[in-house]
C-alpha cells in the first residue's frame, strides 16, 4: 500500500515537471501579443520616421542693380566779367578867387580857380596871429568882421562849364544874396572882372565834379 503511494506521488511530481518543461518550450516558441505589438510599433516608427526628401524651391539670387550714374550738368559758358563801372568823381566845395579864362566852344569855357581857406571868430584871429607875428589884439583889430582869407598853396585849377552848369551873380545893387545869371551873363560879368582883377566881384564858391563845374557863386564879403 505504501509503495503504491509512493509511485503514484512520484508519477504526479514527473506529470507537474513535464507540465512546467511544456510551459517554458512554449513561450519560446510562440510569441507573445506584447511582442507583435512591439514589433508593429517598431515598423510604424521606422516608417514615420523615414526622412522624406523635402522639395526646396530654388531661390533666385538676388538682382544686383547697377547705380546709374548721376545726371551730370554740363558747364554753362563762362559769363562775361562785369564791366568795370568807373566810379562817378567826387563832388568838392571850396572858396577860390577865379584868376584866368580859356575860351572854347560854346558853351564851354574854363576857368582857373586859385582855392583858399575862409577862417572866422576866434580861429581867424589865432592864424592870422600866428602867420603874420602880431599881438591878439592886433590881429583882433585886423580881421574884424571880414574874417581871414588865407592862402598859402599858389596852384591854380582848371574847370570847365557844361550845359548843366548853374551861376549865381550879385545883382545891380551888390546885395549880399546873389541871383541865379544865365551861362552869357556870367560870362558877361565874370571875364571883365577877371581882367581888372576885381576881386570884389571874382571871389566865389565853386562845387565842381572831376574836371566839370557844377556850380559857381558869387560870396560878399563885409
Amino acid at each position: 500500500m505504501k509503495k503504491q503511494i509512493i509511485i503514484i506521488t512520484a508519477l504526479l511530481c514527473l506529470a507537474i515537471l513535464l507540465g512546467g518543461c511544456e510551459t517554458l518550450g512554449g513561450n519560446e516558441t510562440v510569441p507573445s501579443e506584447q511582442e507583435d505589438s512591439a514589433e508593429i510599433k517598431t515598423e510604424i516608427t521606422a516608417t514615420t520616421t523615414t526622412p522624406t526628401e523635402t522639395a526646396t524651391t530654388p531661390v533666385a539670387p538676388a538682382e544686383t542693380t547697377t547705380p546709374s550714374p548721376s545726371p551730370t550738368t554740363s558747364p554753362s559758358p563762362t559769363d562775361a566779367p562785369p564791366e568795370e563801372t568807373t566810379p562817378a568823381p567826387k563832388v568838392e566845395t571850396s572858396y577860390a578867387f577865379i584868376v584866368k579864362w580859356g575860351e572854347r566852344m560854346d558853351p564851354e569855357t574854363d576857368f582857373a580857380f586859385d582855392y583858399v581857406d575862409w577862417f572866422f571868430g576866434d580861429e581867424a584871429i589865432t592864424i592870422y596871429m600866428q602867420d603874420n607875428g602880431i599881438s591878439w589884439e592886433e590881429a583882433e583889430a585886423s580881421i574884424e568882421e571880414a574874417g581871414y582869407i588865407r592862402n598859402v598853396n599858389p596852384m591854380l585849377r582848371w574847370f570847365t562849364t557844361t550845359p548843366e552848369s548853374e551861376y549865381y551873380m550879385p545883382d545891380e545893387f551888390m546885395s549880399v544874396t546873389p541871383v541865379k545869371v544865365g551861362y552869357d551873363d556870367f560870362r558877361n560879368i565874370m571875364i571883365p572882372a577877371i581882367e581888372e582883377n576885381n576881386m570884389a566881384l571874382t571871389f566865389v564858391k565853386i562845387t565842381s565834379s572831376g574836371e566839370s563845374i557844377l556850380k559857381i557863386e558869387w560870396v560878399f564879403r563885409p
